[in-house]
Protein backbone atom coordinates (compact mmCIF):
# COMPACT_ATOMS: atom_id res chain seq x y z
CA UNK A 1 0.00 0.00 0.00
CA UNK A 2 1.51 3.67 -1.24
CA UNK A 3 1.50 5.43 2.25
CA UNK A 4 3.16 8.90 1.66
CA UNK A 5 2.65 11.55 -1.43
CA UNK A 6 6.18 11.22 -3.12
CA UNK A 7 5.68 7.35 -2.68
CA UNK A 8 2.03 7.80 -4.62
CA UNK A 9 4.07 10.28 -6.98
CA UNK A 10 6.85 7.95 -7.94
CA UNK A 11 5.05 4.80 -7.91
CA UNK A 12 2.08 5.68 -9.65
CA UNK A 13 1.26 9.40 -10.85
CA UNK A 14 4.29 9.81 -13.11
CA UNK A 15 2.98 6.74 -15.44
CA UNK A 16 -0.51 8.17 -15.32
CA UNK A 17 0.73 11.79 -16.20
CA UNK A 18 2.96 10.32 -19.04
CA UNK A 19 0.36 7.65 -20.47
CA UNK A 20 -1.73 11.12 -20.61
CA UNK A 21 0.70 13.67 -22.58
CA UNK A 22 1.55 10.87 -24.89
CA UNK A 23 -1.93 9.98 -25.69
CA UNK A 24 -2.61 13.56 -25.72
CA UNK A 25 0.33 14.27 -28.37
CA UNK A 26 -1.00 11.00 -30.64
CA UNK A 27 -4.40 12.64 -30.20
CA UNK A 28 -3.31 16.15 -31.86
CA UNK A 29 -0.76 14.52 -34.54
CA UNK A 30 -3.76 11.83 -35.80
CA UNK A 31 -6.55 14.92 -35.94
CA UNK A 32 -4.43 17.90 -36.96
CA UNK A 33 -6.69 18.48 -40.19
CA UNK A 34 -9.18 18.42 -37.75
CA UNK A 35 -7.82 20.48 -35.69
CA UNK A 36 -6.03 22.84 -37.50
CA UNK A 37 -9.20 23.59 -39.09
CA UNK A 38 -10.80 24.80 -36.12
CA UNK A 39 -8.11 27.11 -34.94
CA UNK A 40 -8.23 28.44 -38.66
CA UNK A 41 -11.82 28.91 -38.43
CA UNK A 42 -11.71 30.76 -34.73
CA UNK A 43 -8.60 32.89 -35.44
CA UNK A 44 -10.51 34.08 -39.09
CA UNK A 45 -13.03 35.90 -37.14
CA UNK A 46 -10.34 37.09 -34.27
CA UNK A 47 -8.22 38.05 -36.72
CA UNK A 48 -10.46 40.60 -38.47
CA UNK A 49 -11.51 42.15 -35.00
CA UNK A 50 -7.63 42.18 -33.95
CA UNK A 51 -7.52 44.36 -37.22
CA UNK A 52 -10.78 46.60 -36.51
CA UNK A 53 -9.11 47.35 -32.93
CA UNK A 54 -5.89 48.16 -35.06
CA UNK A 55 -7.33 50.52 -37.21
CA UNK A 56 -9.32 52.33 -34.56
CA UNK A 57 -6.15 52.48 -32.50
CA UNK A 58 -3.39 52.62 -34.51
CA UNK A 59 -1.08 50.01 -32.84
CA UNK A 60 1.06 47.51 -34.31
CA UNK A 61 1.30 43.97 -33.45
CA UNK A 62 4.37 42.19 -32.20
CA UNK A 63 2.92 39.29 -30.10
CA UNK A 64 0.15 36.95 -30.32
CA UNK A 65 -0.28 34.69 -27.64
CA UNK A 66 -2.44 31.34 -27.04
CA UNK A 67 -2.47 30.71 -23.49
CA UNK A 68 -3.99 28.01 -21.48
CA UNK A 69 -6.32 29.46 -18.76
CA UNK A 70 -5.97 27.26 -15.91
CA UNK A 71 -8.98 28.20 -13.86
CA UNK A 72 -11.36 27.36 -16.76
CA UNK A 73 -9.55 23.74 -16.81
CA UNK A 74 -10.43 23.34 -12.98
CA UNK A 75 -14.22 24.74 -14.26
CA UNK A 76 -14.42 21.72 -16.87
CA UNK A 77 -14.20 24.63 -19.57
CA UNK A 78 -10.81 24.82 -21.12
CA UNK A 79 -10.26 27.80 -22.51
CA UNK A 80 -7.61 29.14 -24.98
CA UNK A 81 -6.88 32.81 -24.56
CA UNK A 82 -5.52 34.68 -27.25
CA UNK A 83 -3.98 37.85 -27.09
CA UNK A 84 -2.89 40.50 -29.36
CA UNK A 85 -0.22 42.67 -27.66
CA UNK A 86 2.70 45.49 -28.88
CA UNK A 87 6.59 44.46 -29.38
CA UNK A 88 6.37 45.39 -25.70
CA UNK A 89 4.19 43.04 -24.83
CA UNK A 90 5.45 42.06 -21.34
CA UNK A 91 5.03 45.28 -20.04
CA UNK A 92 1.59 46.20 -21.15
CA UNK A 93 -1.85 45.05 -21.51
CA UNK A 94 -3.16 43.45 -24.47
CA UNK A 95 -4.83 45.98 -27.26
CA UNK A 96 -6.99 42.91 -28.30
CA UNK A 97 -8.27 39.53 -26.54
CA UNK A 98 -10.38 36.41 -27.25
CA UNK A 99 -11.01 32.91 -26.07
CA UNK A 100 -12.05 29.63 -27.71
CA UNK A 101 -12.52 26.78 -26.04
CA UNK A 102 -9.77 24.19 -25.95
CA UNK A 103 -11.42 20.71 -25.52
CA UNK A 104 -9.15 19.31 -27.91
CA UNK A 105 -6.13 19.32 -25.43
CA UNK A 106 -8.47 17.23 -22.92
CA UNK A 107 -9.73 14.14 -24.90
CA UNK A 108 -7.85 12.04 -22.30
CA UNK A 109 -8.43 14.27 -19.45
CA UNK A 110 -10.72 12.28 -17.72
CA UNK A 111 -8.98 9.40 -17.84
CA UNK A 112 -6.07 10.92 -15.88
CA UNK A 113 -8.28 12.34 -13.26
CA UNK A 114 -9.74 8.53 -12.97
CA UNK A 115 -6.88 7.04 -12.69
CA UNK A 116 -5.40 9.44 -10.10
CA UNK A 117 -8.47 9.12 -7.40
CA UNK A 118 -8.68 5.59 -7.86
CA UNK A 119 -8.27 4.83 -4.44
CA UNK A 120 -7.06 0.95 -4.90
CA UNK A 121 -3.64 2.59 -4.92
CA UNK A 122 -3.84 4.70 -1.98
CA UNK A 123 -4.98 5.22 1.71
CA UNK A 124 -7.48 7.79 1.94
CA UNK A 125 -6.36 8.71 5.57
CA UNK A 126 -2.98 9.57 4.66
CA UNK A 127 -3.57 11.10 0.80
CA UNK A 128 -6.51 13.14 0.04
CA UNK A 129 -7.92 14.03 -3.68
CA UNK A 130 -6.81 17.47 -2.59
CA UNK A 131 -3.26 16.84 -2.42
CA UNK A 132 -3.33 14.66 -5.57
CA UNK A 133 -4.97 17.85 -7.71
CA UNK A 134 -1.68 19.52 -6.69
CA UNK A 135 0.09 17.51 -9.13
CA UNK A 136 -2.30 18.68 -11.53
CA UNK A 137 -0.85 21.98 -12.32
CA UNK A 138 2.61 20.37 -13.32
CA UNK A 139 0.50 18.25 -15.63
CA UNK A 140 -1.22 21.32 -17.05
CA UNK A 141 2.42 23.09 -17.67
CA UNK A 142 3.41 19.85 -19.66
CA UNK A 143 0.30 19.83 -21.85
CA UNK A 144 1.26 23.20 -22.95
CA UNK A 145 4.40 22.22 -23.77
CA UNK A 146 2.86 19.20 -25.83
CA UNK A 147 0.56 22.19 -27.70
CA UNK A 148 3.89 24.19 -28.52
CA UNK A 149 5.20 21.25 -29.80
CA UNK A 150 1.98 20.51 -32.02
CA UNK A 151 2.04 24.68 -33.40
CA UNK A 152 5.77 24.17 -34.18
CA UNK A 153 5.02 21.21 -36.31
CA UNK A 154 1.26 22.13 -37.65
CA UNK A 155 1.61 26.11 -37.22
CA UNK A 156 2.55 26.99 -40.76
CA UNK A 157 -1.27 26.11 -41.63
CA UNK A 158 -2.12 29.10 -40.28
CA UNK A 159 -0.47 30.77 -43.21
CA UNK A 160 -3.68 29.98 -44.78
CA UNK A 161 -5.80 32.80 -43.10
CA UNK A 162 -5.58 35.56 -45.53
CA UNK A 163 -7.17 37.81 -42.72
CA UNK A 164 -3.57 37.64 -41.07
CA UNK A 165 -2.27 40.26 -44.10
CA UNK A 166 -5.14 42.62 -42.32
CA UNK A 167 -2.76 42.76 -39.35
CA UNK A 168 0.13 45.27 -39.45
CA UNK A 169 3.18 43.59 -38.19
CA UNK A 170 6.03 44.32 -36.69
CA UNK A 171 9.15 42.72 -38.06
CA UNK A 172 9.40 40.39 -36.60
CA UNK A 173 6.26 39.28 -34.79
CA UNK A 174 6.03 36.18 -32.81
CA UNK A 175 3.17 33.47 -32.06
CA UNK A 176 3.49 32.25 -28.27
CA UNK A 177 2.57 29.89 -26.47
CA UNK A 178 2.11 29.26 -22.61
CA UNK A 179 0.46 30.04 -19.39
CA UNK A 180 -1.68 33.04 -18.51
CA UNK A 181 0.31 35.58 -16.77
CA UNK A 182 3.38 33.31 -16.53
CA UNK A 183 5.92 31.50 -19.30
CA UNK A 184 5.47 32.07 -22.76
CA UNK A 185 7.66 30.32 -25.53
CA UNK A 186 7.85 32.22 -29.04
CA UNK A 187 7.04 29.06 -31.65
CA UNK A 188 6.63 31.03 -35.04
CA UNK A 189 8.08 34.31 -36.11
CA UNK A 190 5.71 36.18 -38.24
CA UNK A 191 7.20 39.14 -41.12
CA UNK A 192 5.33 40.33 -43.80
CA UNK A 193 7.51 40.87 -47.57
CA UNK A 194 6.72 41.53 -50.65
CA UNK A 195 5.04 37.90 -51.19
CA UNK A 196 2.56 38.44 -48.15
CA UNK A 197 2.77 36.69 -44.93
CA UNK A 198 5.13 34.43 -44.16
CA UNK A 199 5.67 31.92 -41.50
CA UNK A 200 9.79 30.89 -39.84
Amino acid sequence: MIMTLEEYYVQRYQRIEREFLDKTSTYLDENSDKISDYLINNLTEILNNAANVQKEQNISCGYISFSLLLTSVILNKPMLQIDFYSGEWVYGEPWSRERIDADFLFEYWENLKNAAFDDEYFMRSRITSAMIKTFFYDTLDELIYVFANYLKKYGKNLAKIPEFSKIKLETPAYITVGAYLDWQERIIAVKNDETGMVLA
